[in-house]
């Protein structure tokens, strides 16, 4: 006689696989870990906080909190989401239709839009009904070899879309640093529907590269940062072929503009105008790849030749 399995503690959360086509689905990593995140932590049913109550599907809390509930490590270090990226995903999250906030005293209370709905398992189809009608449903073969070719051609341009409709996630978006307006610089597809040949260019052949396309992603955020935030001294404003091209041209070993800015390579603490706070980033960060590269060049071209020691 099999034993009786103890049931899991602490209840469980519903997430659709529609999710798919949301915009969420193609959004980069923090934007996907923040949305689970708000739904994993929502309310399932209401509960007094203080004098207020928290509905069904809302929760109280902070950019403080959301960045340590997804926080990962990095051999002994510690790592976290930046505040600044924690209010870029609700942004987009809000702009998207899926939260509402609203700031108190003691925190943002977040609405989970539509979670009686998403979180009803009646509102799902049975899996065994839909699963026997697939079964006994002849497939078609109506799809023509054009209609094919279509879609391949649309998934090999996936990741270009991406790339482009992530660097304009920024369009419009301006600061003013120094009397200097910084404005973001977007790009528009062609009359065509088409992107132009010298981004289409540069997007191909990052992509081709060892970076992945999340990767490109964080580092279009990392540098929207850098230039749009007012804690940050940064002011080079580039088109996005610029970003990942600008260099290669005059020397063959020059790194992209995107490098910099790159997830195991971007230092929050270079870019900040308070001097206190970027020296507590640096230490808390520690050296990028970037910066220990740069270390052993000019430890290299300090080192005496040999072949002048022996003369």
């Amino acid at each position: 006689m099999s034993e009786k399995k103890a049931k899991i503690a602490r209840g469980y959360y519903i997430k659709a696989r529609k999710i798919e086509d949301s915009e969420v689905a193609h959004k980069p990593p923090h934007i996907r870990e923040i949305w689970d995140w708000l739904i994993r932590n929502a309310n399932h049913t209401d509960r007094k906080c203080g004098d207020s109550v928290i509905r069904r599907g809302q929760l109280l809390t902070s950019y403080r909190e959301i960045r340590g509930g997804l926080h990962w490590k990095v051999g002994w270090r510690k790592m976290t989401y930046s505040k600044w990226q924690c209010e870029n995903a609700l942004k987009l999250l809000k702009k998207a239709t899926m939260i509402a906030t609203q700031k108190t005293a003691r925190g943002i209370i977040i609405t989970v839009l539509n979670y009686d709905f998403y979180q009803n398992p009646k509102n799902y189809e049975c899996h065994k009904k839909t699963n026997t009608r697939a079964t006994r449903e002849p497939q078609t073969t109506d799809t023509t070899n054009n209609e094919l070719n279509e879609l391949k051609e649309q998934k090999k341009k996936s990741p270009l879309l991406q790339v482009f409709d992530h660097w304009n996630l920024y369009r419009g978006q301006s600061t003013v640093k120094g009397g200097k307006t910084i404005t973001w610089h977007s790009h528009r597809l062609r009359p065509d529907g088409s992107i132009a040949p010298d981004i289409e260019k540069a997007i191909e052949q990052t992509l081709k590269g060892k970076h992945s396309l999340d990767e490109i992603c964080v580092a279009i955020d990392n540098y929207a940062r850098a230039l749009l935030g007012n804690d940050y001294f940064w002011t080079h404003v580039w088109a996005l072929s610029t970003f990942l091209t600008v260099g290669e041209e005059r020397h063959k070993q020059a790194p992209r503009k995107f490098y910099r800015f790159l997830p195991d390579n971007f230092v929050e603490g270079n870019y900040l105008t308070n001097t206190a706070e970027k020296k507590r980033a640096v230490q808390a960060r520690g050296p990028s790849v970037y910066e220990l590269a740069k270390q052993q060049s000019q430890k290299t071209r300090s080192q005496p030749d040999e072949s002048q020691q022996t003369a």
